[in-house]
């Protein structure tokens, strides 16, 4: 069964090696490595079951992990040293989970401290007033992505952004009336303003 309590059932007779880890808030489990869960490999009812097929591969993963937002960033600074290696040894570290890929949001995102853009600069579509240096980044995201690496150096990294800057979104009313543009919300049915150059 599952943490849930659920039967897991698998379809091929392989043994398959496999860890399980548990985080739940009212136990100490925090990615705590948890013994004792059991791969269900008969063909009885299937009803509440999850199916795995390992026998033929439909796609490829390539690999878990979370996003490195400013919430997370700066949440992690606050942390004593002491604790800090720790969060890092159970989520990246060859002991823990070891998150082998990160989304790193471009510009703010709704778990950042502030909106912000690394390019404010209005009709910049050649982004010549792009913040290659993404000087906002330095203080929080980027330390944490460098101490990620410093535990996998294998780790993948992929950038998306949350939404385009203001500049770059047809404008909504907010809370007095007004009606401005922001990276907060989206214009119905197309947020984006209309140019060739988007």
């Amino acid at each position: 069964t599952d943490l849930l309590g659920n039967e897991v059932f698998l379809s091929s007779e392989r043994n398959i090696a496999y860890k399980t880890f548990q985080t739940c808030k009212s136990t100490p489990d925090r990615l705590t490595e948890v013994t004792g869960v059991s791969v269900d490999k008969s063909k009885k009812s299937r009803k509440g079951k999850i199916e795995v097929d390992d026998s033929s591969a439909k796609q490829t993963i390539f690999g878990f992990g979370g996003a490195f937002t400013d919430a997370s960033a700066t949440n992690f600074q606050k942390l004593s040293s002491e604790v800090q290696l720790k969060f890092l040894d159970k989520y990246f570290g060859e002991n823990g989970i070891n998150y082998s890929m990160g989304r790193i949001p471009m510009n703010s995102c709704d778990f950042s401290l502030e909106t912000y853009s690394f390019d404010n600069a209005s009709n910049d579509f050649n982004l010549s007033h792009f913040d290659s240096n993404v000087t906002f980044d330095q203080t929080t995201k980027i330390p944490l992505v460098k101490k990620a690496l410093s535990l996998n150096p294998n780790i993948k990294f992929f950038a998306s952004p949350w939404s385009p800057p203001a500049w770059m979104k047809n404008p909504v009313e907010d809370e007095s009336g007004k009606m401005v543009q922001t990276m907060i919300g989206s214009a119905v049915p197309q947020g984006l303003i209309d140019t060739p150059e988007i």
